[in-house]
């Protein structure tokens, strides 16, 4: 996709409002936020988790069941992706914020994610 560090993005298959997951590239560490409310909680997780949860994302069948989330644990830190029951996901790494999408807001993200839109600077050449 091209974007630079410290820029927030969303996918490239987002609707024209441009709701869906929001991320951006610091250093080492990703961001990520709901574009709908960017007052909102921000997850913060390492390059290595990150990396780790787009895969469990790309692995994942295009609608997932309630009781299979897609999930990265790295240094004992989680990154989760719990479906919901209407084809959307919860963002989470365990504490009490939470990021919610719908469902066209989720098939977005994967979307992005199986593009290699989402992979972290020094990796997005690799796919």
């Amino acid at each position: 996709m091209g974007a630079r560090p410290g820029d927030w993005f969303v996918s490239s298959y987002s609707n024209a409002t441009g709701t869906c997951v929001e991320v951006r590239f610091r250093d080492t560490l990703v961001d990520v936020r709901d574009s709908k409310d960017r007052s909102g909680p921000v997850l913060t997780v390492s390059d290595a988790e990150w990396t780790a949860f787009l895969a469990d994302v790309d692995r994942q069948p295009a609608r997932v069941a309630p009781d299979r989330a897609a999930h990265a644990r790295t240094d004992g830190r989680s990154l989760a992706a719990e479906p919901t029951t209407d084809g959307g996901a919860v963002l989470h790494t365990g504490g009490t914020e939470r990021l919610v999408f719908t469902d066209a807001e989720w098939i977005a993200y994967r979307r992005g994610v199986r593009a290699g839109e989402f992979s972290p600077p020094d990796t997005a050449t690799q796919h």
